[in-house]
């Protein structure tokens, strides 16, 4: 999905979607949802905003390392989700886990204030406040990669029951961005 490998768009939607434009009552669970819940419609208009904005270059814009980052980590975690894993992880949530996993530092505001803002799954926060479950187990594995933690690395790859050809195979395939 094209808003997966942009982490700037995807910011920029959830943070309209919780603008008061909608009456949300129901949490997102992934990018896919946040735009059945917004409409065909209004994600055109919205989209015609963005195409007119100049709010990215604030933070460097989609050249930024740090979008880069979280662009293939977003790709790695649905990767790893969608074509190798038995879990019950839907691929776009983890990719959204992946893109919002650094909007910390992105946006040089605290996650807490951001997932305030941001009306996400319970799972999702849980992953990206505590590193818990399966989707935080996933996010730890991305996070031990970019470090190059073989050691625990290959823990998170027990825990998820995936092996290393499954991983060199995604990291392949994020790097594909």
């Amino acid at each position: 999905m094209a808003f997966e490998a942009n982490p700037d768009i995807t910011l920029q939607l959830l943070r309209f979607m919780n603008s008061g434009y909608l009456d949300l009552t129901t949490k997102i669970r992934s990018i896919a949802h946040a735009i059945t819940l917004l409409g065909k419609r209004p994600l055109k208009q919205w989209l015609l905003l963005i195409a007119f904005s100049k709010s990215e270059s604030a933070h460097g814009g989609f050249n930024s390392p740090l979008i880069t980052l979280a662009q293939s980590r977003a790709k790695l975690m649905a990767e790893l989700m969608r074509k190798f894993s038995d879990a019950n992880i839907d691929p776009h949530e983890a990719a959204l886990v992946g893109i919002i996993s650094l909007v910390d530092v992105i946006t040089e505001t605290s996650i807490d204030v951001v997932l305030a803002e941001l009306m996400v799954d319970e799972s999702i926060e849980r992953a990206l406040l505590q590193h818990t479950g399966e989707l935080g187990t996933l996010l730890e594995l991305a996070i031990a990669m970019e470090n190059f933690d073989i050691t625990k690395a290959n823990i998170l790859l027990g825990n998820l029951k995936l092996s290393h050809e499954n991983l060199e195979k995604a990291l392949l395939e994020s790097f594909k961005l």
